[in-house]
């Protein structure tokens, strides 16, 4: 392939991502990061399951942990599971663009 062919596919290429971007700027979104624990202990939960808007969802790391990356700005509602030994646990928020929201999360064992 020739020189110019290859460029004008990277050209074509190129062109094709152009126009009205389908995912808004990443300013439009914010985070949602924080810690599931223990309400009696304070301890971090592992594998808890943090979801907003019913879609997006995060699983707690070891510590109790979590990031959301890419949530739409506006009302958002949030819910936090850990099986069956902690009540679950829900509540609303609102998101700015390109804010970085810190949700702690108690939940009480059963």
């Amino acid at each position: 392939m020739t020189h110019a062919r290859v460029f004008g596919a990277v050209l074509i290429l190129a062109c094709a991502g152009c126009g009205t971007p389908a995912v808004p700027p990443a300013l439009q979104y914010a985070t949602v990061s924080g810690q599931v624990f223990d309400s009696a202990t304070n301890a971090g939960i592992p594998s808890a399951i943090v979801t907003v808007n019913g879609v997006q969802s995060a699983t707690s790391d070891g510590d109790g942990f979590f990031k959301i990356v890419n949530v739409p700005n506006g009302p958002v509602d949030w819910s936090a599971s850990a099986g069956v030994l902690y009540n679950q646990q829900g509540g609303s928020i609102t998101l700015t663009p390109g804010q970085t929201y810190t949700l702690n999360i108690p939940l009480t064992h059963v």
